[in-house]
């Protein structure tokens, strides 16, 4: 077999993946740390950062993915089927295919939760599979105290700093902490 893990294939289109730059490999190994952290202890197969493949015309490689079914896993750590949750850290180079042609995919094959992570705006937004269609739960972000002291007093009570994840009960995720730096602590906003 071909080995394709320096390109993806969407719908039928080969695209070459960009390196990671340190900022993307830092959230990403945050990301990674958060999910392995709370299924170490539960039932579920695990953490991917591999391909995944969904027929002859899409190979993806999310950034992060979780899979409960580890069948679907083969021995490369590539998956043969829909995860149930994939994360996308965009870039210049892959936001509209990560917002587009994607997510379709995404969409398309069942991945039950989808999160497109903006490392400019320093924000999540997560979308969850109802009845075969996406739908945006939220938008998570971290602001700068400039920006929070900004906002309107009903903007701050809005405001969620937890990403619940749709799969489990009570696996919480910091957006602060997948976004702070070596040595920076978490920012405290008064409500």
């Amino acid at each position: 077999m071909e080995a394709r893990a320096c390109y993806e294939i969407i719908e039928g289109v080969k695209y070459i993946r960009a390196s990671d730059s340190l900022n993307h490999s830092t959230i990403a190994t945050r990301i990674i740390c958060a999910f392995m952290d709370y299924l170490s202890e539960r039932n579920c197969g695990g953490v991917f950062s591999g391909g995944v493949s969904f027929d002859a015309d899409n190979f993806l490689i999310p950034d992060v993915s979780i899979v409960c079914d580890l069948s679907i896993a083969d021995r490369y750590g590539n998956i043969n089927g829909a995860p149930d949750l994939c994360v996308e850290i965009i870039s210049r180079s892959s936001v509209r295919r990560d917002r587009g042609k994607k997510k379709d995919i995404y969409e398309r094959n069942g991945v039950k939760e989808y999160w497109i992570i903006d490392q400019i705006s320093k924000s999540i937004e997560v979308y969850h599979l109802i009845e075969g269609r996406y739908k945006l739960d939220d938008v998570y972000q971290v602001y700068s105290m400039k920006e929070w002291e900004a906002l309107e007093p009903e903007e701050r009570a809005e405001a969620k700093f937890e990403i619940k994840v749709s799969l489990f009960d009570d696996l919480l995720v910091d957006v602060r902490e997948v976004f702070r730096w070596w040595g920076e602590s978490l920012p405290v906003y008064e409500r």
